[in-house]
């Protein structure tokens, strides 16, 4: 009888936590941003079709990996950085207990889809599922972790005490007249 008591228990503390989760304030806004009758990641975040949406956008060198001199190649680890403003994620702080922003998964908010240039193995598909910090104004910012193989002419000729120029460029799937992208 007593193991069935505290069986129980264990199982009302397990269900008592899930559903005070479930109400957290945090909970409920991410609830709200996120419902689908008022959000849709599927298009740009501006609030008229015909309105420009403004990314900024910097790679950042973490680290090179490898250099392959014969077949003109680099491994990179870079950090893609974005930023813009999604104009349906924008909430009023008071009504959520002063919560000035959160981290939502990439997968379930409008992200910019990355093309790198001069890149020789890369996978866009494997960035969504890094958080965005968006903040109640509606200012996202994305940070991405990419390994990429990027193709560039190496010369070795005055090796070891030569300087290697390439370059590793961001691309965006819809037009300029409908991005505007900016560089920090």
């Amino acid at each position: 009888m007593q193991i069935l008591y505290r069986l129980f228990i264990a199982c009302l503390v397990f269900l008592t936590e899930g559903v005070l989760c479930c109400c957290s304030r945090e909970g409920n806004l991410t609830n709200y941003l996120l419902n689908t009758t008022r959000y849709s990641m599927r298009f740009r975040p501006v609030l008229h079709d015909n309105h420009t949406l403004k990314i900024r956008h910097s790679l950042i060198l973490y680290r090179i990996v490898k250099v392959d001199e014969k077949h003109h190649k680099i491994d990179l680890d870079v950090r893609i950085k974005m930023q813009w403003k999604d104009q349906n994620l924008k909430w009023n702080t008071s009504d959520y207990g002063d919560i000035k922003q959160v981290n939502l998964d990439g997968n379930e908010i409008w992200t910019p889809h990355i093309i790198l240039y001069n890149n020789a193995d890369f996978n866009d598909s494997e960035t969504s599922s890094f958080k965005a910090t968006v903040t109640y104004d509606g200012n996202v910012t994305w940070v991405v972790p990419i390994l990429t193989m990027s193709s560039c002419k190496i010369n070795v000729l005055n090796f070891p005490l030569d300087e290697q120029v390439g370059d590793v460029m961001a691309s965006f799937i819809y037009p300029i007249l409908e991005y505007n992208n900016k560089l920090p």
